[in-house]
């Protein structure tokens, strides 16, 4: 498996929405859908450059990503930097 490097722009580190779905094994529109609505807790953060999404390198592990199910607090989890769910 290849080494997603992020993008460095004015001294901040982002991803692509194609490497931050790649990281967490989802597809690019889940990824879409998590900038523009979010999920039961917080929406992805980005910041739009010539009208394309980067995301903030930290959001790979600070971002609370949900597992379906009806109590959202419990089913919480996270990645590391290397993509790992925790």
């Amino acid at each position: 498996m290849t080494k997603i490097v992020p993008t460095e722009i004015n001294g901040k580190k982002y991803y692509y929405v194609k490497q931050f779905a790649s990281l967490t094994d989802k597809a690019t529109h889940s990824i879409y859908n998590l900038i523009k609505k979010g999920n039961k807790l917080r929406k992805l953060s980005a910041v739009y450059i010539d009208g394309k999404p980067y995301i903030p390198i930290e959001e790979l592990t600070e971002f609370p990503f949900v597992a379906p199910g009806p109590f959202a607090e419990r089913n919480v989890y996270h990645y590391t930097e290397e993509g790992e769910r925790v």
